[in-house]
């Protein structure tokens, strides 16, 4: 890995870098300026407000910080519980979370005319992909809208995401299933992925998908997992592509959701918890956001905006390793969570 070799900087090291990143996420303050004059020089590094600034912009540093961030993912496996584990079927089964989240424009981001005339910054975007079996979190892409633009479509993602960058390093043989909120409108590239690279997908039915039903209710009622699942059936899409649609009513509010998925060996029941567990990823934006309060980009460079997010990432993974260690080492919980 890129971090075995770190580059040494008489003013910032590597080490240094990823310790300032991570701390200014947790920290609270509200700027870069802010958070040097206050933490920079309390034996972490004493640097200058502009040396901080050029090391996120390097490339260098960005491999390298996201290399850190990958090899996390393998200490977390040791150290927290697998949810999936009580499911026999999810054996041969990687599955992750993806989802787009987007910060406000850095200060002296461009300025573009939007469709009213007015001069606007345009939003960064980054997508996250969260490890259910053990939270880890990491970046699968990093977009930018087009002008006049909010947001960049999840479909152009999955169509210039490398299938090896999809998998997350699965091993040969491991499925691989994307848990993804109504992204997977290109039903081809989906089929194409599955029967070439064994990668899966689980959404929400879009209110205009256009599929006809070409089988009876499968739902097996006989497995207690699939309470509430209304009816299971196989659909037929415009592109030809046959599709999974499952129907679910959560018995404790009467609400009903519609699931579309590629495939058609996991219980029905399963495939709706997997869905659920996207509030899992939810909760961690929340947390960046509300408890982080990291609303808006560091800097202007595509590389410090990358930088930016892979902190995030590694800020999250260090608090859950932080999490495991109260609970096992110290015998401290949070009931209320369990």
């Amino acid at each position: 890995p890129d971090s075995s070799q770190p580059y040494k900087c008489a003013g910032i090291s590597d080490i240094n870098f990823c310790q300032l990143g991570t701390l200014r996420c947790l920290s609270s303050a509200k700027t870069g300026h802010e958070f040097l004059q206050k933490h920079a020089d309390h034996e972490v590094a004493d640097i200058t407000a502009d040396h901080f600034f050029k090391a996120l912009k390097s490339k260098r540093r960005l491999k390298n910080l996201t290399s850190v961030n990958s090899l996390l993912a393998g200490h977390l496996s040791t150290k927290t519980h697998d949810p999936l584990s009580q499911f026999p079927e999810l054996a041969k089964w990687e599955v992750n979370l993806i989802d787009g989240h987007y910060h406000k424009a850095a200060c002296f981001d461009p300025k573009h005319e939007d469709s009213k005339g007015e001069f606007k910054s345009v939003a960064t975007g980054h997508f996250f992909r969260m490890d259910l079996r053990n939270q880890h979190l990491s970046c699968l892409d990093f977009v930018e809208p087009g002008k006049g633009k909010k947001k960049s479509h999840d479909v152009r993602v999955i169509r210039k995401s490398l299938p090896e960058v999809l998998r997350n390093n699965a091993p040969k043989g491991v499925k691989v299933m994307l848990v993804w909120d109504k992204a997977c409108i290109d039903y081809r590239l989906w089929f194409n992925l599955k029967h070439t690279y064994g990668i899966y997908f689980i959404t929400m039915e879009k209110a205009n998908s256009a599929v006809t039903v070409s089988s009876g209710n499968l739902v097996d009622r006989s497995d207690p997992r699939n309470e509430g699942v209304d009816s299971d059936h196989l659909v037929d899409s415009s592109t030809g592509v046959q599709l999974r649609r499952i129907v679910y009513t959560n018995p404790r509010d009467g609400k009903t959701y519609t699931y579309l998925s590629n495939d058609f060996t996991l219980p029905a029941g399963v495939l709706v918890l997997l869905y659920k567990h996207r509030w899992d990823e939810e909760k961690v934006f929340y947390e960046l956001k509300s408890k982080m309060e990291e609303r808006k980009s560091w800097a202007s460079s595509k590389e410090a905006k990358q930088a930016h997010a892979v902190f995030l990432c590694l800020a999250h993974n260090l608090l859950l390793l932080l999490e495991e260690h109260v609970i096992q080492d110290e015998g401290l919980s949070d009931q209320y969570e369990r």
